[in-house]
């Protein structure tokens, strides 16, 4: 069972759309739909600062690989994905302005240098690259309806490899070449919108779990990234909006505030390890 250690207070007017933690665990950086991003000492719990820079509710956040330095990525409803960095205190690097409202997004692995890709309301799908002191821009056609989630595979193999999943109830495999992104897998197994995908880290086999409102979780493996094999994990009670790894542990949230925590046995069976709820208001954090 997963307790409740601690409770923050964010300060938020509405609800929270995002939380992400910088890599060595000192930040947490958390987004609403009152168009601010909050950036806490989390040692201390106090806030370090209030960025405002979005008209709209801000959908989702990305901390960068610290050896690019302290930089976090926000996405909003404005259309706009806003980079902010660190210097004496957090200023905004740059700003883009997208074609429909922002979605997602997602730093890749350092080892894929600074570069993040963010998903829009109109299915497209926008890659930013930082190299010689310039920022580049290159868009796909990801989805026919929007882009609701991505992710980046974590291993270092030469090759670029992106998950995303869209209104369109599929999940599609992206392979950056020299003339581009090319789709290279298209997997239709869920029966409604995709909600999350998140590509796990383990470095022994290549493995997605996605999350629909059709109400469940399916977990995907491939040992050549084209050629996929997909196994329902659960079908839920209600929609299933989020999944996250840590690890080999798989953590599920559902619509209506239910955290699962799921690990995979010796025999490749997937067992429930706990089940918690969850209900605070809308602008506390329990951790």
């Amino acid at each position: 069972m997963v307790s409740i250690l601690n409770t923050l207070d964010t300060g938020h007017g509405e609800d929270i759309q995002d939380i992400q933690v910088d890599y060595y665990g000192l930040m947490m950086a958390t987004c609403s739909s009152d168009r601010l991003i909050k950036i806490f000492n989390l040692k201390t719990q106090e806030l370090i600062t209030d960025l405002n820079g979005h008209f709209g509710p801000v959908s989702q956040l990305s901390w960068a690989h610290p050896k690019f330095g302290c930089i976090l990525a926000s996405c909003s409803f404005d259309k706009r994905i806003i980079i902010w960095k660190e210097e004496h205190g957090w200023i905004k690097m740059n700003e883009f302005l997208l074609s429909s409202a922002a979605t997602c997004i997602e730093f890749a692995p350092y080892h894929c240098g600074l570069r993040l890709a963010c998903g829009s309301t109109d299915g497209k799908i926008s890659i930013l690259s930082f190299e010689n002191g310039v920022w580049d821009m290159k868009k796909i056609q990801g989805h026919l309806l929007g882009c609701n989630s991505l992710s980046w595979d974590p291993t270092s193999n030469g090759s670029r490899y992106l998950a995303t999943g869209g209104c369109d109830c599929c999940i599609k495999i992206w392979e950056e070449s020299s003339s581009g992104w090319e789709e290279v897998a298209k997997l239709d197994v869920h029966q409604d919108w995709i909600l999350c995908v998140a590509w796990s880290p383990s470095t022994t086999v290549n493995m997605i779990a996605s999350c629909s409102n059709d109400k469940t979780v399916i977990i995907n493996t491939s040992t050549d990234k084209k050629n996929w094999t997909s196994k329902l994990l659960h079908s839920f009670p209600d929609a299933v909006c989020g999944v996250t790894w840590d690890q080999n542990i798989l953590a599920v949230t559902t619509i209506n505030k239910k955290v699962y925590l799921w690990k995979e046995n010796q025999s490749g069976q997937w067992i429930c390890m706990s089940e918690s709820d969850i209900h605070s208001s809308d602008s506390n954090l329990h951790s």
